[in-house]
């Protein structure tokens, strides 16, 4: 982008929009633009305001928190929520993962190259990951799964030392000795400082045209892990923001007619 004179605002959080002459698009959304030209005002968490005619939302998603005490200190120092990333630090530790499903199962598959001992805690009663996951983790030799556990603290010093577990099904709380804490529970879509703009799904992903990246809103457009695609993938992602930027283009060039 920078070869094409394009204004690059770095560090800069979202936190709300503002619309105004503005309008809802039918059911069977279209391109063809209304008049007047939709205006938008997006402000910044340093209070700076961008005035804009279109929007394209590129906003992706962040990972869930179990929202237990020590996982904010510990992040960095024990906690992670990449296996892909931090895995090789853990070469001959013990570890949990946090969760249940395909993530989580993954997850503790690529920590299985490094890891001495894994433990799968799941707070359910029962994995909610594809059955070759699964076996794919019994084959391993290193994964211990542990249903009905849940995490209620993570301790240590200067990193990561240990976990409380309480479980669900005996009533009784165990500390595990391990040096860092995986977090696989899902992602968030980060669509909130759009409050009532755009229509979303039940997991706050915001529904688009899959097609055009067109939202409920005329003149707002999104793509990626924050929009409701199926696949979470950076390559369909980047794709999916090239649609809607030239979605974008072809709605601007309507009232250019």
């Amino acid at each position: 982008m920078k070869n094409f004179a394009i204004d690059i605002k770095e560090n800069q959080t979202v936190v709300s929009v503002v619309k105004e002459g503005v309008k809802l698009l039918p059911t069977g959304r279209s391109l063809t633009p209304s008049a007047p030209l939709p205006s938008f005002v997006v402000q910044t968490e340093t209070k700076e305001e961008f005035s804009a005619k279109v929007l394209v939302v590129c906003s992706g998603a962040v990972p869930k928190k179990l929202g237990v005490a020590g996982e904010d200190k510990f992040i960095g120092k024990g906690v992670s929520f990449c296996s892909l990333c931090d895995a090789p630090f853990f070469q001959g530790k013990n570890i949990a993962v946090a969760g249940g499903g395909n993530s989580a199962l993954e997850a503790a598959l690529d920590l299985s190259k490094y890891a001495n001992e894994i433990y799968l805690l799941e707070a359910g009663d029962f994995l909610r990951g594809d059955p070759l996951l699964q076996d794919s983790l019994k084959q391993t030799g290193k994964v211990e799964i542990r249903l009905n556990q849940e995490i209620k603290e993570i301790q240590g010093k200067t990193m990561v030392d240990g976990v409380v577990v309480f479980d669900r099904s005996s009533q009784k709380i165990e500390i595990l000795a391990v040096s860092g804490v995986f977090v696989e529970i899902g992602w968030a879509p980060q669509s909130d400082f759009l409050g009532g703009l755009v229509s979303k799904n039940e997991r706050g992903e915001i529904i688009i045209d899959q097609e055009t990246g067109q939202t409920s809103l005329e003149g707002v457009f999104a793509a990626g892990d924050c929009a409701n695609a199926k696949y979470k993938q950076v390559i369909l992602a980047s794709a999916a923001g090239a649609r809607s930027a030239l979605s974008a283009y072809e709605y601007l060039q309507g009232y250019k007619k």
